[in-house]
């Protein structure tokens, strides 16, 4: 991905529409605005601008929103009802 997702205009707008994520550890999403986490445990994702690099995010809680442009959720995630946030 480039470097492009930040540069974006919608960047700073609020999410318009979600979809589920099924973390795996091959398929790419849309890059997000961040995700909402309905089932605590851990986050582990690549970053728009680090395809390839797994980075976990600990301790997430229920109902939390991770702001952050994503393209993968993996399958290390703990964490569960996942949506991935979009305009």
């Amino acid at each position: 991905m480039s470097r492009e997702a930040k540069r974006s205009p919608n960047a700073t707008i609020p999410p318009t529409r979600g979809a589920p994520v099924t973390p795996s550890d091959v398929d790419m999403i849309e890059v997000t605005q961040g995700l909402f986490v309905g089932g605590e445990g851990d986050l582990t994702v690549e970053f728009a601008d680090g395809p390839g690099v797994a980075v976990t995010l600990k301790g997430i809680l229920a109902g939390q929103i991770i702001p952050g442009q994503f393209i993968k959720v993996l399958t290390a995630t703990t964490a569960s009802d996942i949506v991935a946030l979009y305009n």
